[in-house]
């Protein structure tokens, strides 16, 4: 399994069991190459379609912990 091909957190909802949100953790040094942006692109459209929300945070970034919280509360 191609280890940059899966999302790194996928919430779903406790009753039914589907989907409601997913978490993608890019690295302070997240390679954005060719490959790795048209793979981002690709897991964005199919969530899109799937209607799930995509929230993107990075490892050296600040305030993750209030955007995950407001995420969560808009669901």
């Amino acid at each position: 399994m191609d280890q940059a091909a899966h999302i790194d957190l996928l919430i779903f909802y406790k009753v039914g069991k589907d989907p409601v949100a997913a978490i993608e953790v890019d690295g302070s040094h997240h390679d954005y190459d060719g490959e790795t942006k048209k793979r981002d692109r690709l897991k964005e459209r199919i969530l899109d379609k799937a209607n799930i929300p995509l929230l993107r945070l990075r490892t050296d970034g600040s305030g993750e912990e209030e955007r995950v919280k407001t995420m969560l509360r808009e669901l």
